[in-house]
């Protein structure tokens, strides 16, 4: 889940796999902390990441972002990075 909007904490009670979550400075930080806390209680949590990317705003990593940002680009690459190792891992 990169930059997720529309997320609630409830939702993370219907999570059943691994999941990635990427929020961006753009998402609530109380509704982030309560959905992962909920995701810390799974059986698979230790297959789950977590990385908050409070230094880009929501959209960072989409492809209307502006990648010739030197510094939107970068954090762009570290998420797709950590997307990629964990699908490696849990796939």
């Amino acid at each position: 889940m990169v930059h997720p909007s529309l997320t609630h904490p409830n939702d993370a009670a219907g999570v059943t796999v691994p999941v990635c979550l990427l929020p961006s400075q753009g998402e609530d930080k109380q509704i982030m902390g309560d959905f992962w806390a909920i995701i810390e209680k799974k059986p698979f949590a230790g297959k789950c990441v977590r990385k908050d990317f409070d230094d880009v705003h929501h959209g960072f990593a989409a492809g209307r972002s502006d990648w010739s940002d030197p510094k939107l680009g970068a954090r762009a690459r570290d998420a797709f990075q950590i997307l990629a190792d964990f699908f490696k891992a849990n796939l």
